[in-house]
């Protein structure tokens, strides 16, 4: 499709089109057929947008039958219709995020999604597949006391890369590991891939588990 009939079929939909948000549904409802997300919705006053801090529109959360909660933020790609985004290789930051919860307590990852977009937006520091993201050493769930204090960056294990108008959106999946994880990875990046394959052995939708005390990693990251 060419600009002009884009900007063309922006004339004839209604004004309040996203097809950024359309291919992103489309593509969760693949995977999550006949359900409706529960929508957890930005105030347009809390958008940066409109003068707010927050740079992401709203958070869709789905239930898997596998007795989990399947979060995607919107905002970090471009949603809304503009012909000024039209036909690039990426869609505005070019992912969106996830996270697996395994249980419904899950307003502490929200939290930290809407963070982790504000860091991407003010230092222009887009996250790719195998960062490590630490939290000083803290329980991401301030609410409860956990071995659980970072995260890595990883392929969501279940949404595909999407083509939209404005370019490519990837989805990627956030983890949740232990502080001894975090310190051994940070050390010895080249045990990332085995890190991923030891807990993909257990645990292959990579379901944060806030209770997990096990350490993929045991030896000592000096030696």
């Amino acid at each position: 499709m060419k600009k002009k009939d884009f900007i063309k079929m922006m004339d004839e939909e209604d004004e309040d089109w996203e097809p950024g948000r359309d291919a992103i549904d489309a593509e969760f409802s693949r995977i999550y057929p006949n359900q409706e997300p529960i929508i957890n919705e930005i105030p347009i006053a809390n958008r940066k947008e409109f003068g707010g801090s927050n740079y992401l529109d709203e958070f869709d959360i789905y239930r898997s039958k596998k007795d989990y909660n399947h979060i995607v933020t919107l905002g970090m790609s471009q949603l809304e219709a503009d012909p000024n985004y039209f036909g690039k290789e990426y869609s505005k930051w070019g992912y969106e995020m996830t996270f697996k919860i395994n249980n419904n307590d899950y307003l502490w990852a929200l939290d930290i999604l809407s963070s982790l977009a504000s860091f991407t937006n003010i230092k222009k520091r887009k996250f790719t597949i195998h960062d490590i993201i630490p939290f000083g050493g803290k329980s991401l769930n301030p609410n409860i006391d956990s071995k659980i204090t970072a995260l890595i960056v990883i392929k969501d294990t279940d949404v595909k890369t999407i083509n939209t108008y404005f370019g490519k959106v990837d989805f990627l999946q956030l983890y949740g590991i232990t502080e001894k994880e975090l310190t051994i990875l940070e050390n010895n990046p080249e045990k990332i891939t085995e890190f991923i394959n030891l807990v993909k052995k257990d645990n292959p939708d990579f379901i944060t588990d806030m209770n997990r005390t096990k350490s993929y990693l045991e030896e000592d990251y000096n030696e």
